[in-house]
Order: C-alpha cells, then sequence, then structure tokens
C-alpha cells in the first residue's frame, strides 16, 4: 500500500530464547553449563570466606594462646610484691586476663567437634586444648591469687596512710646528726610496705615493720620490742660506712688466730645503707608468707631452717625482700667491730650472746664429741632458741652467732678470685646451735648447694633502701 517496511530488532535475550526453540538438545546443555557455573562461582566465593573467617578464628586462637601464656608467666616472675607502688600493674593485669576469659566459651565452641589428628586440624585442636585449658587455670586460680595481692597491696596502702606521720618522724630523725650519729645525715623517703616502729634505744639504729609478714610490734616501758608469733619482720635500718672484711692470721691490727684461708687477703668494702632483719625469720613468719612448715623443730618462735637457697630467694623477693649479700651480713654482724666476734676477742665473752654447740648440746647428744663443743659454755638449748632469747650487737642484731646459719646472696668463691667453678655453692654465714665459736666469727664463711635444706641453716631477711 505505498508503506515501507522496517526490519524487526531482537534483543540478546529474545535471540537466546530463539536459538534455543530452535536448538532444544543443545539450551538444555547450555543452561545446565550457566547453572554451573553459577554454583561454582559461589561456591569458590563461599570457600574463599570460609578460609579467611578460619585464618581469622586461627589469628584470634594464636593470639590469645600467646596471651595467656604471657599473663601466667607475669603472675608468676613480675607481679610481685603485693605493694602499693604495683597496684596499677595489678588491675591492668586483672583487665587484660578478663577480657581473654570471656572468650572461653568461643574459643571452647570452636573445639566442639574437632578431631585430634596428625594433621593441620589436629595442630588446631592441640592449640585449642591448651587455650581452653589456660584460659579455666587464669578464671580458677591465677586470677583470684592476683587479686588477692591487689587486695593485700590496697591494705598496705592504708596502713602506710595511717603511718604518715610516723614517717615524718623517723625521716626527720634520721637525718639529724646530733639526734642519729651513725646515719650521717642520711635522707630516705618512705619505704613501700614499711612502717617506723621507732628506735632501739640501746643501737640508737630506726627499726621498721614489713606490714606484709605479720602485725607491727609494740615497744614496753624500756623501749624494748613486744615480740609474738604473730609479729612482723623487724628491719633495721643499718648505717651505711666501710670495714675490713675478711680475717688474717697475719692481721698486725686484730689478729684472728682463728682464720681460714677462703677468709683473706683482707679487703676494705664500703657499704651503703640497708635494711636488714634484726632477727632470723621465724617459723610462724614463714608459715604466713608461704603456708609451708619445713622445719625440723615445730617452734612457731624459733629460726625456720630447712629451706633452701633457692626457695629462701624466691619468697623472700615474693614479698619485696632479699637475702643479704656477704659483705653486708658481714658489716651487720661486725657492727663497727674488728675483733673476731662482736664480743670481743675473748671467746669466753660469747656467753650469753650466742647459741652455739656448748656443754647442754653436748650432754644431751649421745655420743657427741666433747672437742667440736664449748663446754664451759651453757646457753640452755641443744637445738633452736627462740628469736630474741640472747643479747643483741651493737647495731640492734640478734643470733648473728649461732641459732642457725643465715644464707647469703652471694656464689660462693675465694676472695682471691682463684680456682672455684662459679654457680656451684652459695655462701652461707654466722654458724648453729650445732657448730664451735670457730665456725662462729664474723669473717666464717662456708658454702653449700643452693638446693640444700639443711636443719642448721636460715634465712634473715634484707632489703635495699629505695
Amino acid at each position: 500500500e505505498g508503506r515501507t517496511l522496517s526490519a524487526a530488532r531482537y534483543g540478546l535475550t529474545s535471540r537466546a530464547i530463539k536459538w534455543v526453540r530452535r536448538n532444544p538438545a543443545a539450551g538444555r546443555v547450555a543452561a545446565a553449563a550457566a547453572v554451573a557455573i553459577v554454583v561454582l562461582t559461589a561456591l569458590f566465593v563461599w570457600r574463599l570466606d570460609l578460609r579467611r573467617r578460619e585464618a581469622e578464628a586461627a589469628a584470634r586462637r594464636d593470639g590469645d594462646l600467646l596471651r595467656v601464656r604471657q599473663l601466667q608467666s607475669e603472675s608468676e616472675t613480675d607481679l610481685f610484691p603485693p605493694l602499693p607502688g604495683n597496684i596499677a600493674r595489678f588491675e591492668t593485669w586483672l583487665a587484660r586476663a578478663g577480657e581473654l576469659v570471656d572468650r572461653t566459651d568461643e574459643h571452647r565452641s570452636s573445639r566442639a567437634g574437632l578431631v585430634r589428628t596428625e594433621s593441620e586440624e589436629g595442630l588446631a585442636v592441640s592449640r585449642l586444648d591448651e587455650l581452653v585449658e589456660g584460659l579455666e587455670r587464669l578464671q580458677r586460680a591465677t586470677m583470684p591469687d592476683v587479686e588477692r595481692r591487689l587486695s593485700l597491696a590496697r591494705q598496705v596502702q592504708r596502713e602506710m596512710g595511717e603511718a604518715r606521720e610516723s614517717w615524718a618522724d623517723a625521716i626527720r630523725s634520721i637525718a639529724d646528726p646530733a639526734e642519729c650519729p651513725l646515719y650521717g645525715g642520711l635522707r630516705i623517703v618512705p619505704q613501700d610496705g614499711l612502717v617506723p616502729i621507732g628506735r632501739d634505744p640501746w643501737s640508737g639504729l630506726w627499726e621498721f615493720a614489713h606490714l606484709l609478714s605479720g602485725t607491727i610490734p609494740g615497744r614496753g616501758v624500756s623501749g624494748a620490742l613486744q615480740l609474738d608469733p604473730g609479729c612482723a619482720v623487724v628491719l633495721v635500718l643499718v648505717p651505711p660506712g666501710d670495714f675490713t672484711m675478711g680475717a688474717s692470721p697475719a692481721n698486725a691490727r686484730d689478729p684472728d688466730s682463728y682464720a681460714r684461708i677462703d677468709e683473706s687477703p683482707l679487703r676494705t668494702v664500703e657499704v651503703e645503707s640497708f635494711f636488714l632483719g634484726k632477727d632470723e625469720l621465724t617459723q610462724a613468719q614463714w608459715r604466713r608468707l608461704v603456708l609451708e612448715e619445713p622445719s625440723a623443730r615445730a617452734d612457731p618462735a624459733a629460726p625456720v631452717e630447712r629451706v633452701s637457697w633457692d626457695r629462701a630467694r624466691e619468697v623472700l623477693r615474693s614479698v619485696g625482700l632479699r637475702l643479704p649479700g656477704e659483705s653486708e651480713w658481714e658489716y651487720g654482724a661486725r657492727a663497727q667491730t674488728d675483733t673476731p666476734w662482736w664480743t670481743g676477742e675473748v671467746v669466753l665473752h660469747l656467753k650469753g650472746s650466742a647459741n652455739i654447740a656448748d656443754s647442754t648440746a653436748y650432754y644431751q647428744t649421745p655420743g657427741a664429741d666433747p672437742t667440736l663443743h664449748e663446754l664451759w659454755m651453757e646457753d640452755g638449748h641443744a637445738g633452736t632458741s627462740p628469736i630474741g632469747t640472747y643479747l643483741a650487737n651493737p647495731f640492734g642484731l640478734r643470733d648473728v652467732y649461732g641459732n642457725v646459719s643465715e644464707w647469703c646472696e652471694d656464689e660462693y668463691a675465694p676472695y682471691d678470685g682463684l680456682s672455684e667453678t662459679p654457680g656451684v655453692y652459695r655462701v652461707y654465714r654466722g654458724g648453729s646451735y650445732a657448730d664451735g665459736s670457730q665456725d662462729a666469727r664474723s669473717a666464717a664463711r662456708f658454702r653449700a648447694p643452693p638446693a640444700l635444706r639443711d636443719p642448721r641453716i636460715g634465712v634473715r631477711a634484707a632489703r635495699s633502701l629505695e
């Protein structure tokens, strides 16, 4: 009719439909292929996502396992002592531990259904087992223990706050050369965990109670300390000074006929002011610190014994104390004297000042050798005696001779530095109830393996001045 006809236009979809209608078999194959491609693509994406989530879970698992190990290690080695200066560290540690413990159920769920094998999955199971066990241990035991330390630190903080006036008085007194000449104008600051309990009326030196180890002792009318098994460790602030360490029979000024070869050559040692226990650590104090009773002779007022160097060092460190160095021990025992004993150069003057192997021990010990006992002396004890039984030296320290020997921090080595294997032995000093006067001299030194637990060896605490 004179109209122009235009060609029909088909899109790709229309053409595909027409092609399928003309080729039904090939269409079905193409459709199946398309579906397969879609499914495979979806599976590939899902698998990638699964691997990503598994990698993230493994990273969380391994990261948390590392954190559990770190927290456990810190609690055992670094989170000591429980003193006010460590309160922030305790709080930070507990917050970190709490965040981890909150994820225990998540890791426990991840562990469910996995089978321990030699494969990579088996390694994951092993790590999850360690992680869950570590988290449970943190929650069950470690966190309550750190919370206990935090509570102790806060208690000490309160007690130190109540002792502000005592500290102000002690600081002023110690710095006054007219009042405390031995300190030579020493200036100190309050010491974390210690409370001043006044000057010893005989030595003139200041004494302090260690709050973590017991109750603060009082003083009687005479000024003497009134001690009982519940009392804290009392530390004497030893004045600074220098002394001649060791002994020699050839010493022109103060010869010591009992001197042994490992006590020389003589040397001058300068000692800074430090704290040293007025008495040996008692069984009651040790029991309060670690809930242990290692001693062979049970008496809460007697010194603890059968404690190894290793254990003594560990326990003292946990409460902010330490073992004295060998030079510190001898300086404290001598108390500005140069004679074999602080009582003088005559052995008879030891009477009333030391619990050593005497006639009491000789007659109560079947088969005892009389040549190893001081038969002229009777101290009233065949074994250990309660602390404070005998006279104190000029620094106010008691039982530096006899009762029990005392571990020192140092490795044993000859003073000349020759022919000794380092690290094998540790030093102990002072002699014991089983030793004669020659072994209970200021310069006498002995050695033993650090793991030794002996009923004749105990502990005297020390602490550095902050």
